[in-house]
């Protein structure tokens, strides 16, 4: 495993670079994305710290390219990254960053479609999913602020949909599922369906294009994250990896509990291989945060975070250490997964 101190990253990004023998020309895309081709790059956003990470999944290589930090993230076609942390962050491919919602109770999941419509759901008592048509929010309506109306008592009235702001943004914001406790993660396939995992009851549910609900399955007990492969069966990650089959039902145990710790998201690339972000053994006071070299890399072994890449036969390996907890991995470029259309 390299480090690549952030001192070079502006090189990285303006030449070429070599792999091997071959040279092979980038462009710059997005706000930490390059596009090599032939290569996918996994990108790791860190929770309990600022690093945003580029990892070259074919020699472990980390490079530090942002300070953002958050749960989860994803790109829109522009190239500007949305991140969440309670609020939604907009951060454009120069880096200018805008506030895109205010006011949420909490924020985990996020997920972009190819056609820029944003998922994301209030988490932790208002239990709301949402669609939002990147293509209707204009940035003078940013950022989007979200009042909750409170009852005699000045609690917050569950009972009531929130007020939003602009007007403009509230049309344009489609409340998908109300009720729905502990909505984790989100993801895109290549077809524009949207799944939705709930932490708790093990849920699994898919939003069509066209706005069609459906309960695709059950995963993971504690489900975080999940993702669909390309024959659209779906990996879904709680406390452990199990795969769930194209018609929702649970085919069985990937990777057992017994190896993971606190597990915090994965992906796959175009080969199949899986990668799964793993938190530091030892936790830390945020008041007290680790000392770090220059690539954001904590000193101490025990507060680094993990990156584990598993084989399709489930041949687990330590790729890199990245950040103290590597709760978002995305690939990029993204995988056209499934390769067919699953079924309604």
């Amino acid at each position: 495993m390299k480090i690549i101190t952030s001192t070079l990253v502006a090189l990285f990004l303006c030449a070429a670079v070599n792999y091997g023998q071959e040279t092979l020309p980038v462009k710059t895309t997005g706000y930490g994305q390059i596009n090599v081709p032939g290569k996918q790059f996994l990108y790791v956003l860190e929770s309990r710290g600022p690093g945003f990470f580029r990892i070259d999944i074919t020699d472990g290589t980390v490079t530090r390219v942002g300070e953002c930090g958050g749960m989860t993230f994803d790109w829109d076609s522009k190239g500007n990254l949305y991140t969440v942390a309670g609020p939604v962050t907009k951060i454009s491919p120069d880096g200018k960053r805008t506030p895109f919602i205010k006011g949420f109770s909490m924020c985990i999941g996020i997920a972009i479609d190819s056609h820029d419509n944003l998922y994301t759901s209030e988490y932790n008592k208002h239990d709301r999913t949402f669609k939002i048509p990147l293509s209707k929010i204009t940035d003078d309506m940013l950022p989007i602020t979200v009042t909750h109306p409170k009852d005699a008592s000045g609690k917050e009235n569950l009972e009531v949909d929130a007020d939003i702001k602009p007007e403009g943004a509230k049309e344009a914001m489609i409340i998908l599922q109300r009720n729905v406790p502990d909505s984790y993660s989100f993801w895109c396939d290549a077809w524009d369906n949207c799944y939705f995992t709930q932490n708790g009851p093990q849920i699994i549910w898919k939003y069509s294009p066209e706005g069609k609900v459906s309960r695709f399955g059950y995963g993971a007990y504690w489900a975080r994250a999940g993702c669909p492969d390309a024959n659209g069966e779906f990996y879904h990650l709680g406390g452990d990896i199990v795969k769930v089959a194209t018609n929702g039902l649970r085919i069985g145990m990937f990777a057992p509990s017994a190896d993971l710790n606190h597990p915090c998201s994965i992906d796959l690339d175009a080969q199949g291989n899986l990668y799964q972000g793993q938190p530091c053994h030892v936790m830390f006071d945020q008041k007290n945060p680790p000392k770090r070299d220059a690539t954001g890399t904590p000193l101490d072994i025990n507060q680094r975070g993990i990156i584990y890449k598993y084989t399709p036969d489930g041949r687990r390996s330590v790729l890199a250490y990245c950040g103290t907890n590597p709760f978002g991995i995305r690939m990029f470029p993204k995988n056209k997964f499934p390769t067919v259309k699953p079924a309604e």
